[in-house]
């Protein structure tokens, strides 16, 4: 590539991103903000084409001057429109789809409001900011597999990257918590090194709001669960090495 040009320098979470995207023709990046993903993508040779798609305008005139930066005009396409309709609308078939930066229920809301065409994508990699539970939820309820996982820290934070297909077959481990929505059985699986960093800093925390809601006399049962599902997925991650 001309060396002229600007490269992107992802950080963890978008290496990530990237790492579990693999290689595919066509990569829709929904949400795509300033395009810097997806830049990154067609610069490591991830993605042939690039659809970028935002509902804000301003943020896809952004990308537009990025890809122009980086030499990249020809390789990304833009599209405003909310989720997954700007697929459906001009009628392109993406090999693979990532919805990033968002939270967890908005990502699920975005998939399910245009489900034939989120089933006809050949993977998704999803990275919620938040309320990843309610994603999980979906996606076992909606026929997604989760196929690959990984687990990020990045600026003092966790973050959990899926990878995830429409009527495949979820790896299952013996013994995993049913109940369990944090997190999956592919970071057990694949003995991620900060499986136990992340769940033992959640659970921290859970005992220390559980502590301080019985000392005022009151109880929350929902974090004390939570907690015996950490242990029980702490436990499976430590009898398997």
């Amino acid at each position: 590539m001309n060396r002229g040009y600007a490269r992107i320098a992802p950080g963890a979470r978008l290496n990530a991103i990237i790492e579990l995207t693999g290689r595919s023709d066509t990569v829709a990046d929904i949400g795509c903000d300033h395009g810097r993903l997806g830049a990154a993508l067609l610069q490591c040779e991830k993605a042939r084409h690039v659809i970028a798609t935002d509902i804000s305008a301003m943020s896809l005139e952004k990308g537009k001057r990025l890809a122009q930066k980086c030499g990249l005009g020809e390789k990304m396409s833009f599209f405003e429109g909310s989720g997954l309709e700007p697929l459906a609308r001009e009628r392109i078939k993406a090999d693979t789809a990532v919805i990033a930066g968002m939270g967890g229920e908005l990502i699920a809301e975005i998939m399910a409001a245009e489900p034939e065409i989120a089933k006809s994508i050949g993977a998704f990699i999803l990275q919620p900011m938040r309320g990843i539970e309610k994603l999980r939820l979906f996606l076992r309820e909606n026929g997604y597999a989760v196929t690959n996982e990984r687990i990020v820290f990045e600026g003092g934070r966790y973050y959990q990257v899926i990878k995830c297909c429409f009527d495949g077959e979820t790896p299952k481990l013996e013994g995993f918590p049913e109940g369990m929505l944090y997190i999956g059985e592919m970071s057990v699986i694949n003995d991620d090194p900060l499986l136990r960093p992340m769940l033992e800093k959640r659970r921290g925390g859970h005992i220390k709001r559980i502590e301080k809601a019985r000392a005022n006399g009151a109880e929350l049962s929902g974090l004390e669960k939570e907690v015996r599902l950490i242990d029980a997925v702490l436990k499976i991650a430590e009898d398997k090495k």
